[in-house]
Order: structure tokens, then C-alpha cells, then sequence
């Protein structure tokens, strides 16, 4: 290798040291060693030093890292023994930390062997940190943008790719920082990149956003497509947020392939209802009739046990209508074909108290409405069938020798409608249980219940979005507590016009 031209330190005149004084620049000269051999009065300026004081030191002791000079050497002398605008960090005379930069090159004597470094350094503090702070912002950037489930992509009005998170740069097997700088367009096929085109260009053009919901096997991409403009308003970028929805859409086909199915089984049931309101009721209507035109007819030409006999069959057939009565209401619970509507809750509830006054009267029970029921919507069959068999049982599951007390309300800061009495109750083990079809209590035994009653009354209550629980224990009544969709308030009335006197 050719030896380097020797090269020897610059003599400072008065008018060197003038310029550097002006410019806030401060010269340098060292040893090999790193000894300081000289520096220009402007260093008093910038590190607060005097000249004097600084020669013969080792210029390490001025980084707040000495360990750093070693390596800026290496630096320099890879680089061919001259180095432009390297940030090194120094302390200054009182302590305070600056940032400088310095540009320099290696000294050689005529034999080629390096005899010291001299250069130029100059305060960048202000400007450091302004690159710190950029690139700060860029990595928060970058977090944030990697946070995001969505693919994320920033282009300029050409297309470029500005910025993107991992997200978008794994759907092309690759690193966000391989994409930068690439044009989107060319990593789509050419179909879909016209129609990106289109897509962008319109953005840019009308500065609204836009989404659009693109098809590419196997994905299925949800895109919202946003205008970044300048200081003027102008559209200078377009951000891009771009959802994988391919799982989400296949949840969605599968949810209405599930309605389809239940749709077809509702009308299976509607079809069973049709069956038990008309074929199986006829043969329980007859064998009914039989059985009491028997007893009206021939009721002396049986014995005590065939009368005995004769009460179980109508007795059986009766709870066997009943029975089917309940479940034809059951699967037509919550498909009624009334349309919701507004309902004066209160006038319903006194029209079924009306209704019980027969089962009122053999109880001896009495019926209270504490509070005023606010309206709510629904259709009327219903919710007039939820009080009935909730009052129904309030009534008929009184204690011995006690005439129930019944009591209907609404909590406003609830929300909930409530029916109380003060009957033979309900042990917690069993109020999940009495909701469900045929479960009849213990207690139940000699009742002409058919265990359908709270069933119907629950699926009322959920085909309008609300829930029906219960507060009991034995021998302390229950409180069942429901809510219902409500009514909006009515709107005031105007005051009428006033005549003139």
C-alpha cells in the first residue's frame, strides 16, 4: 500500500483564532495518545475551559464516555483517516453535558506513520436533541403501530410506501423496514392493484375517507382508507388501516346458516302447535264427553268403584288437556304475531286481577299494586300471560290457614317489575330448577299445575331482553323480580290556548 501524504498540524494565527471565535468552532490538534497538543482560545466559549488548561490533557477526559474514544478512532481510521459531522457527548467545565461535532483527520509524517489528529468540533446540542426527539417519536410510532391488530400503511400521493407495522408486512412474509420505499401497487397482482389505485386516487381527490371490504382468498380484508393533509389542507399522504375479517365473516355465514335451522325448526314447532291445538285435543275432548255422558246416564248402574273409576279417567283427561293447553302455549311463547307495541302496564295488571277473582275469592287472598307500573312494549298476550301465572302461583301456593297476600311493583333505580307474596316459598337449591319445563315441587304434588307455568313466563321475559329471578327461602314468600323493555315517557302536553276576556 501507498503511504499516506504527510500531513502536519496547522499553525493558529490571530486571524484563524478571530474566525473560529466568530463561529462558535473550536480547532484541535493531539497526539497519538490522545494528548491535546493544541486548541483555539474559542474553546473557553464552548466548554468553558481555559486554553491553557486543556493542553497536555487527554481529550478522553472531556467524553462523557471515555470508552466511546477508542472506538470513534477505529471509525476514523476505517474511513481513511478523515471523519465529517461524528456526535460525540462532552462535559464542560461546570459539569453540564453538550453535544459536539467533529469533523478531522489523521496526521502523518513522510514515513506514512500517524503522528496525531487535529480538527474542528462545534456545539449540535440543540439539534441532538431535535434528532433524538425525532427518533423517539418514530419508534413510539412504530410501538403503537405494531400494537394494532389491523395492518397499518402510510403511502404519499405516488403510491410509496411511507411507513407500515409488522402486521402488514407479514401478510407479504417480510420485514415493515424491506417494504419501506416500495410502491403498493406493485405487491398486488394487477387487478387488484388498479382497483387500489382507483381507490386512492379518489380518496386524494375528494379528501373524504372511504372503506372498502375486499375478497382475497384466503383472506377477506375490512379497509378504511383515511386523507392526511398538509399545513394548506392539501392531501399530501393517505393512511391506511386494513382488518382481517376472514374469520369474523365465516362466524357471521355460520350464525345464518344456525337462524336458517332454527327458522325451520320454529316451523316444525308450528306445526307441532297446529297438531296439539287440533288432533290431540280432539280424542281428550271426546273421551271427555263420553266419560260425562256415562255419568249422567248410566251413573246408577255403577257400583262405588266404577264411579271411582270413571272420576280418574275424566280427571286424567282433563290434566292431559291442560297439559296440552300449557305446552301449546309454551312453544308459542315469544313468537306471538301481535306486533310490540306501547302497553298501560297498569291497565293490563288490573284487567288480570280482575280475571283471578274467582281464585281470589276461594283463597281469600287479596291483591295490592303498591306503586304506579310504567308502561312498556310488547305485545298484550304476553305480558298479560306473565302476570296471570305469576299471580296465578302467588295465590295458590299460600300457607295453611293464611290468605295470601300478594303485592305488585316497580323499583325505579332497579328497573325491575316485582311480584310478592308472603306463600310456603322456595329453597334456593330449587330456583334455577322451577324454571325449567315439567319441574314440579314437592309441594306440588296434589296441585293441578303442569309445570309449565314459570317455564312460559321466563321465555316471555327473554324474547324481550330481560331477565326473571327470584328472591325466596321457605316459609318467607317469594319475590319474583323481572325487567321489561319500558316505554318512553309521554311527551307533556301544551298548555291550551287562554281566551280573550
Amino acid at each position: 500500500m501507498p503511504l499516506p501524504p504527510p500531513q502536519q498540524a496547522v499553525p493558529l494565527t490571530a486571524e484563524t483564532e478571530r474566525i473560529l471565535a466568530i463561529t462558535g468552532d473550536v480547532y484541535f490538534c493531539g497526539l497519538p495518545d490522545g494528548t491535546l497538543r493544541e486548541v483555539s482560545a474559542s474553546v473557553t466559549i464552548l466548554l468553558g475551559y481555559q486554553r491553557a488548561d486543556l493542553i497536555g490533557q487527554n481529550i478522553a477526559s472531556l467524553y462523557v464516555r471515555p470508552d466511546l474514544r477508542s472506538q470513534f478512532l477505529d471509525i476514523v481510521r476505517r474511513n481513511g483517516g478523515v471523519i465529517h459531522d461524528h456526535p460525540i457527548q462532552v462535559r464542560r467545565a461546570d459539569g453540564g453535558l453538550i453535544w459536539i461535532s467533529t469533523s478531522c483527520h489523521l496526521l502523518f509524517d513522510a514515513t506514512g506513520t500517524e503522528t496525531g489528529i487535529e480538527g474542528v468540533v462545534r456545539e449540535i446540542t440543540a439539534r441532538r436533541e431535535t434528532e433524538l426527539q425525532a427518533r423517539r417519536q418514530a419508534n413510539l410510532i412504530s410501538a403503537l403501530l405494531d400494537a394494532s391488530r389491523d395492518a397499518i400503511m402510510l403511502i404519499d400521493r405516488t403510491g410509496c410506501l411511507l411507513a407500515c407495522n409488522r402486521v402488514f408486512a407479514a401478510r407479504f412474509g417480510t420485514e415493515p423496514e424491506a417494504l419501506r420505499g416500495q410502491s403498493l401497487f406493485d405487491l398486488f397482482p394487477p387487478d387488484v392493484a388498479a382497483h387500489r389505485r382507483e381507490v386512492v386516487t379518489q380518496v386524494i381527490d375528494s379528501g373524504h375517507a372511504l372503506h372498502t371490504r375486499d375478497a382475497r382468498p384466503p383472506l377477506i380484508l375490512d379497509n378504511n382508507i383515511y386523507p392526511v393533509c398538509g399545513p394548506d389542507g392539501t392531501v399530501e399522504m393517505v393512511a391506511v388501516f386494513s382488518s382481517d375479517v376472514t374469520e369474523q365473516v365465516r362466524a357471521e355465514e355460520q350464525n345464518l346458516r344456525y337462524i336458517e335451522k332454527i327458522e325451520r325448526s320454529n316451523e316444525d314447532l308450528a306445526q307441532f302447535a297446529y297438531v296439539a291445538s287440533h288432533d290431540l285435543r280432539e280424542p281428550l275432548r271426546t273421551l271427555i264427553s263420553y266419560s260425562s255422558l256415562l255419568e249422567r246416564r248410566h251413573t246408577t248402574a255403577l257400583d262405588d268403584e266404577g264411579r271411582e273409576f270413571l272420576d280418574y279417567i275424566r280427571t286424567a283427561a282433563r290434566r292431559m288437556n291442560a297439559l296440552i293447553e300449557d305446552l301449546l302455549a309454551f312453544s308459542r311463547a315469544g313468537q306471538e304475531e301481535a306486533q310490540d307495541q306501547p302497553l298501560d302496564t297498569g291497565l293490563l295488571v288490573h284487567a288480570v286481577i280482575e280475571d283471578l277473582s274467582t281464585l281470589t275469592e276461594e283463597t281469600g287472598g287479596d291483591i295490592h299494586i303498591d306503586t304506579p307500573l310504567p308502561g312498556v312494549i310488547a305485545a298484550p298476550g304476553p305480558i298479560e300471560r306473565l302476570f296471570l301465572n305469576l299471580l296465578t302461583n302467588a295465590l295458590k301456593y299460600h300457607r295453611p290457614d293464611t290468605r295470601p297476600d300478594v303485592h305488585i311493583g316497580f323499583e325505579p333505580a332497579s328497573g325491575q317489575f316485582y311480584v310478592r307474596d308472603d306463600g310456603i316459598g322456595i329453597a334456593p337449591e330449587h330456583h334455577a330448577r322451577i324454571f325449567q319445563i315439567f319441574q314440579r315441587l314437592d309441594h306440588d304434588a296434589g296441585s293441578t299445575g303442569t309445570g309449565i307455568g314459570l317455564a312460559v313466563c321466563k321465555k316471555i321475559v327473554e324474547r324481550l331482553g330481560g331477565i326473571l329471578c327470584l328472591d325466596s327461602s321457605p316459609g318467607q314468600g317469594t319475590t319474583f323480580r323481572f325487567t321489561l323493555p319500558l316505554a318512553p315517557p309521554a311527551a307533556p302536553q301544551p298548555p291550551l290556548p287562554q281566551e280573550s276576556p
